[in-house]
């Protein structure tokens, strides 16, 4: 073929221009795919990528159950037990695969998956009560970082000899027992206990076993604090001792969110979303009406606007007067809606419009 288009080298026998054109032609048609051959080919090129997607998605989807079963074990070891897990497991599936290793280590992280989980629960009349499970979870999980005020610190100063302790025992049908007594002893990565001698004491102790889960109740003050550990080893005499593992974190202990019936009319300023664009003007203020309140924070209705998530705002007057942020969209409602907002600490934004007063 190549000695017909090109020639053998020799003048006699070489093609004209026409002539070649018209052999390259012929070749190309000639290696041309047949329709068979074409679908056979776009057949085999789809189904490499969808081997390539599902294998893709078989991993992706062992890596984020192998995180939901981290961040569970690390709950349950702070104290947490399996009616309180199953938010934390809604919250994994519903995180992106760059939030999910923070789940557990950061509020704000937490917040915005949690907040998302909130806006998408089906029915809309449901996602209070889901939210109240949310914050209350969101007490007891020792994040890492210092977003609420060092309760991620490891307790092991706080843990010394004489510290009064309790040991909270769960048994078959629920039933919660609970047996003070005191740190003895502080080996290295364990705690030693003394219960305080009573009869339910010595009656108790006989019923457990080493690898047995306890929960250790601290108290601070008037605040509770807790973590579930495992009895490594049992002591006889009187008082009964035991030995168990050193908690890597305590939680606050278990508080119901409730929520209270108000209604009280109220205006709330954007403090975030006006700061630039009315430098020298006081914030516009946006009617609302409170219409429940919580530990937390307080419910919104708005007809006007609405927060951001994040978002700082201000309730104006009123007796809940004071800086909040936006936490989570309850039920949305052209451009306002119900929402709720989460109290601020006592560190509030600075004042913008006052130096601008005295500059001008």
């Amino acid at each position: 073929m190549l000695a017909q288009v090109f020639g053998s080298g020799k003048p006699s026998s070489s093609l004209s221009a026409e002539e070649r054109l018209s052999a390259i032609g012929t070749g190309l048609r000639s290696t041309t795919l047949t329709p068979e051959e074409a679908w056979l080919a776009a057949g085999v090129l789809a189904g490499a990528v969808l081997l390539v997607a599902f294998a893709a998605w078989i991993v992706a989807s062992a890596r984020r159950q192998r995180w939901v079963a981290h961040h569970l074990r690390a709950l349950a070891a702070s104290g947490l037990h399996d009616a309180e897990l199953a938010p934390s497991r809604a919250l994994g599936r519903r995180a992106s695969a760059v939030h999910l290793p923070l789940l557990t280590r950061r509020a704000t992280t937490y917040d915005q998956v949690a907040a998302d989980l909130v806006r998408r629960h089906r029915p809309a009349s449901e996602r209070r009560d889901l939210l109240a499970r949310l914050l209350a979870l969101r007490r007891r999980i020792p994040f890492a970082r210092d977003d609420r005020g060092n309760r991620g610190d490891p307790p092991g100063a706080s843990l010394g000899r004489g510290q009064p302790i309790a040991v909270c025992l769960r048994f078959g049908r629920g039933e919660t027992l609970k047996l003070p007594g005191r740190v003895v002893a502080a080996p290295p990565h364990a705690l030693q206990l003394a219960l305080d001698p009573s009869a339910e004491s010595l009656e108790v102790s006989r019923l457990l076993r080493t690898g047995q889960d306890v929960t250790l109740v601290v108290q601070r003050g008037i605040v509770l604090e807790e973590a579930r550990v495992r009895i490594r080893g049992l002591g006889g005499g009187t008082p009964p001792q035991l030995l168990v593992d050193r908690p890597a974190a305590l939680a606050p202990s278990r508080v119901r969110i409730v929520w209270s019936g108000a209604d009280e009319r109220v205006r709330v300023e954007m403090l975030e979303r006006y700061s630039e664009r009315f430098v020298s003007d006081d914030v516009p203020a946006v009617d609302a009406r409170v219409v429940a309140t919580a530990s937390e924070g307080v419910v919104l209705v708005a007809n006007a606007a609405r927060p951001r998530h994040g978002e700082a705002i201000r309730i104006v007057d009123g007796a809940r007067a004071g800086v909040y942020r936006g936490y989570a969209l309850l039920d949305a409602k052209g451009n306002g809606g119900e929402f709720f907002v989460m109290r601020r600490g006592s560190r509030e934004p600075e004042e913008r419009n006052e130096p601008v007063a005295r500059a001008s």
